[in-house]
């Protein structure tokens, strides 16, 4: 097993932060999920690499956010590992919010809780390569069901939060 680092501050605004990013990458995976017409060869435009790279990196970040609250959070990638370190009212919140027992949740968090690396770099290391199924509608619910309750933990309102922190973003995307 991998050894782990501890970020050893607790800090609310690193956890909005961590909150903002999550959303973030939930939204790039949902759009990146979206059909589309490629102009020049008039094919669909196929981005679910990315699409899987980014729904399993919001919930990485969401799984953080929750960690946040009533601990030190690990640097961690495994979503197993850090489902695992939830409370056991969280698991139970998540389940229940999904319509599945404990059992077969931690199973599909279990079994694809390498999602990110698989799919990040399946082109760079052999272990990584070879056809497999990705249950993305899981995973988009597992996002949203971990949105919510980061919500609920910290009191955020996504989006004039979301709004203040593109409004500061230095730069604009006009200088691209």
């Amino acid at each position: 097993m991998a050894q782990t680092n501890t970020i050893v501050d607790h800090n609310p605004a690193k956890q909005e932060k961590c909150y903002i990013q999550a959303r973030g990458f939930f939204f790039a995976a949902k759009r990146c999920g979206r059909t589309e017409i490629c102009e020049e060869s008039g094919l669909n435009q196929n981005l679910l690499i990315p699409e899987c790279v980014n729904i399993a990196f919001s919930c990485e970040l969401y799984f953080k956010v929750l960690l946040y609250k009533n601990q030190e959070v690990i640097r961690e990638h495994s979503l197993f590992n850090l489902f695992n370190q939830l409370d056991d009212a969280k698991k139970k919140k998540i389940s229940e919010s999904l319509k599945m027992g404990q059992t077969q949740l931690k199973s599909l968090i279990k079994q694809h809780s390498n999602l990110f690396n698989r799919m990040r770099y399946r082109s760079e290391f052999p272990q990584y390569s070879g056809s497999f199924s990705v249950p993305l509608q899981f995973f988009y619910q597992l996002a949203e069901s971990l949105d919510k309750l980061a919500r609920e933990l910290i009191d955020i309102d996504p989006y004039p939060i979301t709004k203040i922190y593109i409004d500061n973003l230095q730069g604009s995307f006009e200088d691209f």
